[in-house]
């Protein structure tokens, strides 16, 4: 099924008011052409009243010829048969009817409208019935006048919907412009999503232009998480090769001698290798399991963090050495995997790229700083992205807790890695979205 365009969605649904609205015009046109021929035909009789019952009482019996089209009847004997019966009965009743009588007493053929009413007046002392009759078939436009000036009227409604719809059309496309664009914008750039910047498109309305925006936003956290994707793929294939290709070159130099130390030594090796990659894969479940946590508020020892941080002794550089420092009270809503998860990726990055000098690991409830004198960024390394997957995973982390993640050099050699809690939500408060 083949959706319609906004445009001509709009076209559409302007268009259906538009014709009802003409509809609507025409039968209410229809209808004021009948209520003011009958009002002016009752006008016409309370005007005529007033002769007749003044002819009555200066003598005049019967019937009076009040003007070519109306007549006075004095009591109902006197009203002909062509009028249509019944004859109204209560004082000041009109009536209109339409009669098929053929004429006599004087009265042509007709097939018309008569308009007549009933009064009472005072005669001699003596009430009298009053009958005022018009003939509107006399000035009353032919049936075919009425078609014709209906029909031009038909048909003005017909032209001014027409017209009504090419104006509704390219107001239509002006306010499905915005739409088409950014519709027009995402087909073309696919896979593509900085290309061009969605600012550019043009809106109307707060409402289109509040879209936009939010389209922009979500344009960059897409290609944000494309980006990330891309460098967690290279991470983790570097993660995964390099102990598999220790394995592969043990198991080789294996086939070439089997004596004991030689042995022994590849066997470390594959062992190594294997701890690698088990490490690494218990990583990434760790991630994932920490976002579907519940965040408990718990204290945070200082033997904790050494702990962590001794558990990656086996990178220390001989003759570095490192210092842990905890402010006292200091809480966390983090487990204990979380936190082995960022100071672990944070010291073993620190404790790989020390050569000489020391490693310091300082925490308290605003901030995570773990700084070292080893060979810093560097020049050819100043992005944050070529320190591998650990960091990728601190920024995972920070991104989820909404902390702050820092990778800097440490003046004048090394580098200092800084996590900043939002005062609200940091190591003092629960984290937002766990």
């Amino acid at each position: 099924m083949v959706l319609p365009t906004q445009q001509q969605l709009f076209t559409k649904y302007f268009s259906g008011i538009a014709l009802v609205l003409v509809v609507l015009q025409y039968s209410l046109f229809h209808l004021t052409l009948l209520v003011s021929e009958e009002f002016a035909s009752y006008q016409r009789i309370e005007l005529l009243k007033e002769d007749a019952i003044k002819g009555y009482q200066a003598g005049v019996r019967g019937i009076q010829k009040l003007s070519p089209i109306a007549y006075a009847y004095q009591n109902s004997a006197n009203v002909p048969p062509l009028v249509p019966r019944p004859l109204p009965q209560e004082k000041g009743e009109i009536l209109s009817l339409f009669s098929d009588y053929h004429g006599e007493d004087g009265f042509e053929e007709s097939k018309t409208e008569f308009v007549y009413s009933y009064d009472e007046f005072l005669l001699n002392g003596e009430i009298q019935s009053l009958y005022i009759v018009l003939f509107q078939g006399e000035v009353e436009a032919d049936d075919v006048l009425i078609i014709l000036v209906e029909l031009g009227f038909l048909l003005i409604s017909i032209g001014s919907l027409f017209l009504a719809y090419l104006l509704i059309a390219k107001v239509s496309n002006k306010l499905a412009a915005p739409i088409t664009a950014t519709a027009d914008y995402f087909e073309q750039h696919q896979g593509e999503p900085n290309q061009q910047s969605l600012a550019s498109l043009q809106a109307k309305s707060r409402e289109v232009q509040s879209l936009i925006d939010s389209l922009a936003v979500y344009q960059q956290k897409v290609a944000q998480l494309v980006e990330r994707e891309r460098r967690f793929t290279r991470y983790a294939s570097h993660e995964l090769r390099t102990p598999l290709m220790v394995m592969k070159g043990a198991n080789s130099l294996l086939k070439q001698s089997q004596q004991a130390d030689f042995v022994l030594r590849q066997q470390q090796r594959i062992e190594g290798a294997c701890d690698d990659m088990q490490n690494f894969i218990e990583a990434l479940l760790s991630l994932q399991k920490i976002s579907q946590e519940k965040p408990v508020q718990r204290a945070v020892a200082k033997v904790e963090i050494q702990d962590i941080v001794a558990s990656h002794l086996s990178l220390l550089q001989p003759g570095v050495h490192y210092q842990v420092e905890v402010a006292e009270e200091t809480q966390t809503f983090a487990s204990e995997t979380l936190l082995q998860l960022l100071l672990g990726n944070l010291v073993k990055n620190a404790f790989s790229h020390t050569q000489a000098g020391s490693v310091n690991v300082t925490l308290d409830n605003h901030a995570l700083i773990v700084t070292d004198t080893g060979t810093g960024l560097g020049q050819s390394q100043m992005s944050q992205d070529s320190h591998g997957l650990g960091l990728l995973i601190v920024k995972d982390i920070c991104r989820l807790f909404h902390w702050q993640f820092q990778l800097q050099d440490n003046l004048p050699h090394g580098c200092r890695a800084h996590v900043s809690f939002e005062p609200s939500a940091a190591l003092g408060a629960p984290p937002q979205g766990l």
